[in-house]
């Protein structure tokens, strides 16, 4: 239908099925797809060169040869453009087999930056005309997804405007200019597998040389830690592994995404959030389980929430888990529990819409406090009752258990900066957390 679509995966589970991708560009009916894969099948008009097809023997050909080894299962890969060799190095969705022969994901060539070297599992053969029509498939679908056209076509395009000169090996040397937010421009060695990446600013270039986790690889290359650039406070230099190339977008597209992520997490932005907005977006339940799904206004709000210190094991009356980050969406957090009362949504939204004012402290310009019967609302507690649950004393000594309606109105009082040195006149130590019980404190005092 005139899209252009990654070749076919087997499904993981399915031998019947088989997964189809294309850009999220495009739009593909599923009648469409149908019709496509059934005049394939059957040999019609529409019908496209399957993976183990030789490619076309024509001067576009982006697969110049294949070269096997004589004893054991590798071949060698070689490209017309050294672009497409990264691009099927870069593949989201490596290839698991060629036809029915189990393969590894293709690596990179030592000492060419246009070849890649192809494994597949003992006791199988592969001929080199199979391997070639694969990947001719492989990196022009590729390449039409990425707007990237061979050299002979025209210059290559990134996320980042266009690239020139063309990347992968024939860029060396020369300055490329990058449209990006944070990274302005590339610049690799003549010769040594080194890269200058130019920030827009020092600012922008010591968050990159701060990041507690620098990458160890970009693009499947193995890489060393940036350092900075001797003289120029906007740059840094990348160094990779002798024998592979990277292409100034790929160099570029990874220092985009990681200087957002890094920004994005600065709790800074936290810290000056307006508290007459809530912290909690939406609170739901899982149908069957004892779980439920908090998302927050951020990623960052909720990356605060995991890492409380003091993060309390009971919500209301119910013993929790530690939370835990949600697989998906970086903004949410999962709660779990096994005993107890069931946890409903509004006091677990009451729960941390509270602890994390809390933790972020709220604007001094906030013109009035919530009353009393407010509060109780707000924690998940009726406008009529009390804080305190009920209090015992011990009979033969001077001590006092106070327990609160929630694990969080004792957390409250523990954690209070100025505690109370007397009750009634009566001189007592500062509270302290019961063994046993989360919403109990403690009382001692000496004389009555």
């Amino acid at each position: 239908c005139g899209v252009p679509v990654l070749p076919p995966r087997q499904h993981e589970t399915d031998p019947r099925s088989v997964v189809l991708k294309w850009n999220e560009g495009h739009v593909l009916r599923e009648e469409d797809i149908a019709m496509d894969i059934d005049a394939y099948l059957k040999g019609g008009p529409r019908i496209r060169p399957s993976a183990g097809a030789a490619p076309r023997a024509t001067s576009t050909s982006l697969v110049q040869k294949v070269t096997k080894h004589n004893e054991k299962p590798i071949a060698i890969i070689s490209f017309s453009d050294p672009r497409m060799a990264q691009l099927a190095l870069q593949d989201p969705a490596p290839t698991t087999h060629i036809g029915r022969v189990p393969v590894d994901p293709v690596v990179a060539h030592r000492s060419d930056s246009s070849s890649l070297v192809l494994f597949w599992r003992r006791g199988f053969d592969l001929a080199p005309e199979d391997i070639a029509g694969h990947f001719e498939n492989l990196v022009t679908s590729l390449a039409q997804l990425s707007g990237i056209r061979p050299i002979e076509e025209a210059l290559p395009m990134s996320a980042f405007g266009v690239v020139s000169p063309p990347t992968g090996g024939t860029d060396r040397g020369a300055v490329v200019p990058i449209e990006g937010q944070y990274v302005t421009s590339v610049k690799k060695h003549a010769s040594k597998p080194i890269a200058f990446v130019q920030f827009t600013s020092d600012e922008v270039a010591a968050i990159a040389l701060q990041d507690p986790e620098p990458a160890a690889v970009i693009g499947h290359v193995p890489v060393d830690p940036i350092v900075a650039h001797k003289a120029d406070g906007r740059t840094v230099v990348l160094f990779w592994r002798g024998g592979y190339d990277l292409a100034p977008a790929v160099i570029a597209g990874h220092f985009e995404h990681r200087i957002g992520t890094l920004l994005h997490a600065d709790k800074q932005a936290i810290l000056a959030w307006n508290p007459a907005q809530p912290f909690v977006l939406n609170v739901q339940r899982h149908r069957e389980k004892r779980i439920i799904f908090v998302t927050f206004i951020s990623p960052d709000v909720a990356q605060v929430a995991l890492q409380d210190g003091a993060a309390p094991n009971m919500i209301g009356h119910t013993r929790i888990d530690p939370l835990t980050q949600h697989k998906a969406d970086p903004a949410g957090i999962c709660i779990f529990w096994h005993t107890g009362p069931d946890l409903m949504p509004e006091e677990v939204a009451a729960h941390f819409e509270m602890r994390l004012n809390q933790l972020v402290g709220l604007s001094a310009t906030v013109p009035q406090m919530p009353g009393v019967e407010e509060t109780k609302v707000a924690i998940g507690l009726d406008a009529s009752s009390n804080f305190v649950a009920y209090v015992k004393t011990a009979r033969h000594k001077k001590t006092g258990f106070v327990t609160f309606q929630t694990a969080e109105l004792c957390q409250v009082v523990l954690q209070d900066p100025q505690q109370p040195r007397s009750i009634m006149g009566v001189p007592i130590d500062a509270p302290v957390q019961h063994k046993s019980e989360p919403n109990t404190a403690v009382i001692f005092w000496k004389n009555a």
